[in-house]
């Protein structure tokens, strides 16, 4: 039997409801693109079943729980892992859980070969440089060859590591008013830039308040 190919990634059978009820949808007779119903396909819920769900999915957050898409099961947050950052309306941005926990985010991976895995991280990482800065992943690589894997500020190599255990990519730093990009940093630089304002007035400062200490530093010796 198919699986679904819905765009949360759930994979309960496709044309059936998808609150996991196990019953069967009816066909969609015409496109209703913001309910996610398309013409000669198999709806998403039994109808009454989507609001259902969707209480369904208010407890959870209430509780601070929420499903998994394939395993069906209640699990805490920290069972799922974030995936990417969505922009609300008020410019604010939030971090946004994968759809199945993190058991089945293994069986998922060991099911693709290394090769395959790889690319699928390359195009995920490309849409979020897309998304996020207006670059391609060969940018930000072309990048990284001339920095030649380094920080362009401290001069050193990324050590800050993800989850996984794997050292992180260099961030891409750029111009939060124009939006410019102007270079790949260190998680510490980029920070050091962001705490400070981007203020060339408060990193002179900064440098003035440092040389004068030191100064102060080599009369006591």
């Amino acid at each position: 039997m198919a699986s679904s190919a819905y765009s949360n990634g759930c994979t309960i059978p496709f044309g059936y409801c998808q609150c996991g009820c196990g019953r069967k949808t009816g066909i969609a007779r015409r496109t209703v693109s913001r309910l996610g119903r398309f013409k000669g396909r198999p709806v998403r819920f039994v109808h009454g079943h989507s609001e259902r769900w969707a209480e369904e999915q208010k407890i959870q957050r209430e509780q601070g729980m929420k499903r998994c898409s394939q395993c069906r099961k209640i699990l805490p947050p920290d069972r799922f892992g974030s995936i990417f950052k969505r922009s609300r309306k008020d410019g604010t941005d939030r971090l946004c859980l994968r759809a199945h926990c993190d058991v089945c985010e293994r069986k998922r991976k060991a099911m693709w070969s290394d090769d395959e895995y790889a690319a699928f991280r390359r195009t995920c990482k490309n849409a979020s440089l897309r998304k996020l800065y207006g670059i391609t992943i060969d940018v930000y690589e072309e990048m990284l060859a001339c920095q030649k894997g380094k920080c362009s500020i401290c001069r050193r190599r990324e050590t800050r590591k993800g989850r996984t255990g794997k050292v992180k990519m260099l961030s891409v730093d750029h111009c939060h008013r124009t939006g410019k990009v102007r270079g790949l940093l260190c998680h510490k630089c980029n920070n050091a830039i962001g705490c400070l304002q981007e203020s060339i007035t408060i990193f002179e400062r900064v440098i003035a308040y440092l040389k004068l200490h030191e100064e102060q530093e080599v009369r006591h010796r």
